[in-house]
């Protein structure tokens, strides 16, 4: 498990996030391949079904790193928790991040803000 003090509270949900992305992806992409296996009207050769069973288990592996890497990810942010409850973690003030300038972030949606002054 990585040392606390490498990873902001912050960080460490940004990174169960993606991971949630990942494992929903994998699970999905394995539903996907197991209906496609059982259906009939697929007319699939068995080499085929073969395949696809070795992708499925090809997935199964990953789905099993991925929530290995989740259950330790929830284990850090529920120690965090734990320290900054006993007062063990100094908590600093919020970093307020700039994306852009209003004029880039305009553009990025499609809304015309060309009259937008440079740094607003």
């Amino acid at each position: 498990m990585t040392d606390l003090t490498d990873d902001t509270l912050g960080s460490l949900c940004d990174k169960l996030s993606i991971i949630n992305v990942k494992l929903f992806s994998a699970l999905d992409d394995q539903f996907d391949l197991q209906n496609m296996a059982k259906n009939p009207d697929m007319n699939l050769m068995k080499s085929q079904i073969d395949q696809i069973y070795a992708e499925i288990g090809k997935i199964a592996e990953k789905v099993q790193g991925l929530n290995s890497h989740r259950n330790d990810l929830i284990d850090m942010i529920d120690a965090f928790v734990e320290k900054a409850i006993a007062g063990d973690i100094k908590i600093r003030r919020p970093k307020f991040k700039k994306y852009g300038t209003a004029k880039e972030i305009a553009k990025a949606f499609g809304i015309g803000l060309d009259e937008c002054p440079k740094d607003y």
